[in-house]
């Protein structure tokens, strides 16, 4: 019985799979279907309308004229020399503008190996009825060894890069030209450390919002961005420990940054917006000056205390500020369009100084002498911080070799080759030199600008 039951199983498993053999050879032949795409295959991706490309949008290519950089043979001092550089007031001059570099300067440190070639630079003279160049700022590092010039790129009407020279202030060498397709206006170092600070301004058209970066000066690589509100960009400075201070505005605010920009920020209310601010030589205060409110505020920076007031002159049109020392004085200077003198502070006194200030002022390292800047004939004065008595002036324009430039605008005194570097509004860098038991001035030429 259970042979037969087996039989009989095995006979319909066999009639089935029959039947089903018979249908497939019943039913017509059939094309293969080829999927769209599908070739060989392998899949090949096709334009299809509405996507892709034709729905992006091309952004604007920033034009950059590099023609103004060059690599050439190092002079046999290893020092190259930059278009319209080494011109003298006298060829037989008792001085150079070449000094030692300290192997422990920031320029040391960032120089990296010297090679055969060195670079050669200088800022284009830009077109109109009075020819200037596009160099918003420029920065001395705290030990003086590193010049940084910022250069704004592209076309006239933009779309804007910028590039950061360094310059050795030693030697007077190019160390490095970083490129950004960032458009910047204010640079600060980071003091103690072998990075930079920008504030960047907005361009909707490079679809740029503004904010901070931050270089490394060996590398040349952005290291970060941060986006800020707009109004953030305008003063900056920097502590001993690279922390970075931003005045606000359009609030009654300074933000405190650490190195590590994207950390949470500190913020520190002021008597007025837009304070001008000031660190102390020995960076242990922060000073916040407002004319609007007659008022500069010393902070300890440890913990951001207000500890100390100094009066101002009421509505006095502070663009700049100054301490003499680390505790009670300032040299205060006024905007150049308000035709008003410059002022030092002192033991709540204001001693108003001769003549209509530039807008900007500066101070030897050992705060011994203020370097007063006029704005009448690029006039810059040398007073004696204690006495405020004039010690020497010099216009130097009126120096051979005649640069036919404009007033100064960036001023920076230099220790180690007892100088003052100037860079004028038309873009002529030039340090001037007062002899020992001298009455005139020297001049020299780093740079001067070229047509295009």
């Amino acid at each position: 019985m259970q042979i037969t039951s087996k039989i009989l199983i095995l006979f319909s498993v066999l009639c089935f799979v029959w039947g089903i053999l018979s249908a497939r050879e019943a039913e017509p032949k059939r094309k293969p279907i080829r999927l769209p795409g599908l070739e060989n295959g392998v899949m090949k991706i096709r334009d299809v309308p509405g996507t892709g490309e034709e729905n992006s949008v091309e952004m604007p290519q920033i034009r950059v004229d590099n023609r103004r950089i060059r690599y050439v043979k190092r002079n046999p001092d290893g020092t190259v020399t930059l278009p319209g550089g080494g011109l003298k007031t006298n060829r037989k001059q008792k001085w150079r503008k070449e000094t030692p570099v300290p192997f422990d300067s920031l320029a040391a440190n960032v120089t990296g190996k010297i090679s055969k070639l060195g670079i050669q630079w200088t800022p284009l003279r830009t077109p109109g009825t009075v020819h200037g160049v596009r160099i918003p700022d420029v920065q001395l590092s705290a030990d003086q060894s590193l010049f940084a010039f910022v250069e704004t790129t592209g076309e006239p009407d933009g779309p804007y890069g910028s590039r950061i020279i360094l310059m050795n202030s030693h030697n007077w060498n190019i160390l490095r030209i970083i490129s950004t397709d960032r458009l910047i206006k204010r640079i600060c170092f980071m003091n103690g450390t072998t990075k930079l600070a920008a504030l960047c301004e907005t361009q909707p058209v490079m679809k740029q919002k503004a904010g901070l970066a931050v270089f490394h000066l060996k590398s040349g690589e952005e290291t970060a961005f941060r986006v800020l509100p707009a109004a953030l960009s305008s003063n900056i400075i920097s502590d001993n420990r690279g922390r970075l201070y931003l005045s606000h505005k359009t609030k009654n605010e300074i933000w405190r940054f650490e190195q590590n920009i994207f950390r949470d920020y500190r913020i520190l209310r002021t008597d007025s917006k837009n304070p001008i601010i000031a660190i102390s030589p020995n960076g242990q205060y922060i000073a916040a000056g407002s004319g609007e409110k007659g008022v500069i505020r010393v902070y300890k920076l440890s913990d951001l205390r207000p500890i100390f007031n100094a009066k101002l002159p009421k509505d006095y049109p502070l663009s700049q500020l100054i301490f003499i020392d680390n505790e009670k004085q300032f040299f205060c200077a006024a905007d150049p369009l308000q035709n008003t003198a410059a002022i030092v502070v002192r033991d709540q006194q204001s001693f108003e100084l001769k003549g209509n200030n530039a807008g900007f002022n500066a101070i030897t390292g050992d705060g011994k002498y203020l370097i007063h800047c006029k704005k009448v004939r690029g006039e810059l004065e040398v007073i004696h911080g204690e006495s405020l008595d004039r010690e020497n002036f010099v216009v130097p324009e009126m120096i051979h070799p005649v640069t036919r430039g404009g007033d100064p605008v960036f001023v920076f005194p230099l220790e180690a080759s007892g100088t003052l570097a100037v860079l004028d509004s038309k873009g002529n860098f030039y340090l001037l030199y007062l002899p020992k038991n001298g009455k005139r001035y020297q001049k020299e030429t780093v740079f001067m600008p070229v047509n295009n």
